[in-house]
């Protein structure tokens, strides 16, 4: 059997429903490399859509630029599993013309894995372009795109740290909050007097991701106002104060967090023993 045969052959077993046979005929393929590439563009367009996902996914193994805008053309495909692959594929390449087609992708798709995944690749692109498009998945009816988008943000660090910022006064309670978790990751103390303004969020959300941004930042102009949450009326907004005060470690919430040991709410005075632990003081 030629070569080209070969290809055909694997290529066709791509199709099979045993994950053993299609992954193993996709490997194979990526060790045929450069000479699978124009068979496996065309298989981007068989009637078996296993075929063309499967396709799209060891183009995006291969690593063959060549295969950019096949593969950016079934991101349109009629079938959800080709989409996911494809942006799979895209992420993978890291080639900038597949941006716009994943922005699009993570805007418009009404598939939530094509968005979750469209996010990661944008993630793995680093293009500047994508920053604000993130920053609005993040406020997406679908966890798994919050998430996705959040981590590619963090993906750029500091170069989103402005808009990041500029996020923390969205209408949306979802970036908002998504917005400081990447803060807190990214530490920049650029972001303290705007993580503190959110400290007075009307939505939970967006209020504790304040109050967990802050204590991973570290900055002591956080304490005194995260001491005053100790009193707030929400459960949870007081354990993540509580817990946010053991890691900023001044012993000024000593006293406030003592107090807290007489606390009706379970969770709230577990976040405060464990605060004290960290901050030194023994419990008689």
């Amino acid at each position: 059997m030629g070569e080209k045969e070969k290809i055909k052959e694997l290529i066709s077993a791509l199709g099979e429903n045993e994950s053993e046979v299609v992954e193993s005929a996709s490997e194979s393929l990526i060790e045929i490399g450069s000479p699978a590439i124009e068979e496996l563009i065309l298989a981007l367009l068989d009637e078996n859509y296993r075929i063309r996902a499967y396709a799209a996914s060891t183009l995006g193994k291969i690593g063959e630029a060549k295969a950019v805008n096949s593969i950016v053309t079934s991101l349109s495909d009629e079938n959800g599993f080709v989409r996911e692959m494809a942006a799979t594929a895209l992420g993978q390449l890291g080639d900038p013309r597949a941006v716009e087609p994943l922005l699009n992708a993570l805007g418009d798709d009404t598939r939530y894995d094509v968005r979750e995944i469209s996010a990661w690749a944008l993630g793995q692109l680093g293009d500047p372009r994508a920053v604000e498009p993130l920053l609005n998945a993040l406020g997406d009816e679908d966890i798994a795109v919050q998430d996705a988008s959040l981590n590619a943000l963090m993906q750029f660090g500091e170069r989103a740290l402005r808009p990041l910022i500029s996020a923390l006064s969205d209408t949306n309670a979802l970036v908002r909050g998504g917005a400081a978790r990447v803060l807190g990751e990214i530490k920049n103390r650029q972001a303290i007097d705007f993580l503190l303004d959110q400290l007075e969020d009307r939505d939970s959300y967006a209020k504790n991701t304040a109050i967990l941004a802050l204590a991973q930042i570290r900055d002591e102009r956080a304490v005194d106002p995260i001491i005053s949450l100790l009193d707030d009326p929400d459960d949870l907004v007081r354990v993540n104060a509580a817990k946010a005060l053991g890691r900023l470690g001044n012993h000024r919430a000593i006293e406030p967090l003592v107090a807290r040991l007489e606390e009706p709410h379970a969770d709230v005075r577990t976040a405060a023993k464990e605060a004290l632990k960290n901050l030194g003081y023994r419990i008689e």
